[in-house]
């Protein structure tokens, strides 16, 4: 009986000291190496501008403000991040008298079109200067883009869609403005993308975006 109250009692005992030793670790800080854990996280909610280039400037040859990204990154090494993002842009363009045949007919009148981009891409990140507030880094993206567009011509419309691959490399900077059990700072990056995506007779779709978010970790 007096052995099983010991073990009891051990064993509470366990238990009550065991979170007071976790309480005291170090929370994850991204700049500091002191607190490096492998299995701490960065979360980054952005807004894209993305500016099309190439053969599909002749889509859309305007700036899109209509993007936006969420990645989740882990630390894997000291400087080495892994993750996966999920973005999404628009991006369209009108001409007041634009003519389209079909067969024998065609059709001339004011014209609208779009193309939606629908990313999903696994990362990597190398990051630069390790303890500082201000943190640059390398990396990018590769993966896959669901691809959609829609074209009006007065009453003649078509749409098409498809699924393709993405290749997405960037240089960007991490600004730390708070510490704490979560970190929360900026991030701000420009980024080239390559798809193998088709609007019409566009091929290859290429865009140049600039990248303005929020950034928290843990």
């Amino acid at each position: 009986m007096k052995t099983l109250i010991r073990s009891a009692a051990l064993a509470l005992l366990v238990l009550l000291t065991g979170p007071a030793r976790a309480d005291d670790a170090p929370m994850f800080d991204p700049m500091d190496s002191g607190s490096y854990r492998p299995d701490k996280s960065i979360w980054t909610l952005n807004w894209e501008l993305a500016q099309p280039i190439g053969d599909f400037a002749n889509y859309s040859d305007k700036l899109s403000l209509s993007g936006f990204s969420i990645e989740s990154r882990s630390m894997v090494r000291k400087n080495v991040s892994a993750g996966i993002s999920f973005s999404y842009n628009r991006f369209d363009q009108t001409d007041p008298a634009y003519s389209v045949t079909s067969g024998t007919s065609t059709v001339t009148g004011p014209m609208f079109r779009y193309a939606d981009m629908f990313g999903v891409r696994l990362l990597g990140h190398y990051y630069f200067l390790e303890g500082h507030m201000v943190q640059p880094y390398l990396g990018g993206g590769i993966g896959g883009v669901w691809a959609y567009g829609y074209q009006q011509v007065a009453d003649y419309s078509s749409s098409e869609s498809s699924f393709n691959f993405i290749v997405s490399p960037e240089v960007g900077v991490l600004i730390q403005l708070g510490r704490g059990a979560t970190n929360v700072g900026l991030n701000l990056a420009a980024r080239y993308t390559f798809t193998t995506a088709t609007y019409g007779s566009t091929r290859d779709a290429q865009t140049i975006s600039g990248i303005a978010g929020l950034m928290w970790s843990y």
